[in-house]
């Protein structure tokens, strides 16, 4: 195993390996996205820039040589929403490049983490089976935030290989645990305006919203999605206030949620909206550096 840590870090969103990585020995020497408003959170905090190169096209070359690769690739192929379309949805395209041009690169260690239907995918078996020819050794695990303690259910999906060592993943998530309850987390104004939910939204949605008391100490969100604030189905929790308003959770206090640092900002100028969508595609920081335990990397 090589003395350096390097990382090149694919459809990095707004940071959440960085953030992983912060204080550790582990340098991000690359990042990749297309979002130029996810690009603007992420080199605002960590000081560099994602390349907007479509991964689709990208070749061996064009990627830096680097000890670990760590992806979160879109999950719409893998997702009910998505129709788990699998390895026929175009935007499977860009992993799929990805996993063909591994062989010409060999990082000592590969990291993915995605939604739970990826489990059973062609695109995973694809991805074992090159793994495999190329020596890597590789463990699979389901994590969710609720296993740290966390009032939050987001069940995700990782993979962990190693052309090194054994990958081995602890079951024992004692120090990560954060003993807080949701009623912890919520720092924000009430009277914040960007938060309520207008009563007429409230009325007509009201059998379909996932509405939380956090007075009641067992309470917990469900899992934010990308369409938070705009689609009222299954996209994430609202909290109930105690005057009978209900409003949403801020971009802020699902950061904390996620494993973020009190030193990872949004950019000021960004609105709640843009922020929402954001963190909905992100990562639990904490699930992060388990899976980097894993191939006994401290952070």
């Amino acid at each position: 195993m090589s003395d350096q840590l390097t990382a090149v870090e694919f459809f990095s969103g707004i940071g959440a390996f960085a953030e992983a990585c912060r204080g550790s020995s582990i340098h991000v020497i690359a990042a990749y996205d297309q979002n130029e408003h996810a690009n603007k959170v992420y080199e605002s905090n960590f000081h560099l820039c994602p390349n907007r190169r479509n991964l689709e096209s990208l070749k061996a070359d064009d990627i830096p040589a680097a000890t670990i690769w760590w992806m979160s690739p879109p999950c719409t192929p893998f997702s009910r929403r998505g129709e788990q379309r699998d390895d026929s949805d175009p935007r499977a395209k860009a992993l799929i490049n990805l996993i063909e041009i591994l062989p010409d690169c060999l990082p000592e260690h590969f990291f993915l983490e995605n939604v739970s239907g990826f489990t059973e995918s062609r695109v995973k078996v694809r991805l074992v089976a090159m793994l495999q020819t190329l020596g890597y050794r590789y463990s699979s695990v389901e994590i969710c935030s609720s296993m740290f303690g966390i009032p939050m259910r987001r069940p995700r999906h990782f993979i962990v290989a190693s052309r090194v060592l054994d990958p081995v993943v602890s079951i024992d998530f004692e120090s990560l645990r954060d003993e807080r309850k949701l009623k912890d987390y919520l720092t924000a104004d009430e009277n914040d305006q960007r938060l309520a939910l207008i009563e007429s939204e409230l009325e007509r949605y009201r059998p379909v919203l996932n509405i939380v008391d956090p007075s009641e100490d067992e309470s917990y969100v469900i899992c934010f999605t990308r369409g938070y604030h705009k689609c009222r189905k299954a996209s994430g929790s609202l909290i109930q206030l105690p005057d009978g308003r209900v409003r949403f959770i801020s971009p802020k206090e699902i950061l904390d949620l996620f494993g973020f640092s009190d030193q990872f900002k949004f950019p000021s100028s960004m609105n709640y909206e843009t922020s929402w969508r954001l963190i909905g595609n992100s990562v639990d920081v904490r699930a992060i550096k388990l899976m980097l335990s894993a191939v006994g990397i401290s952070t």
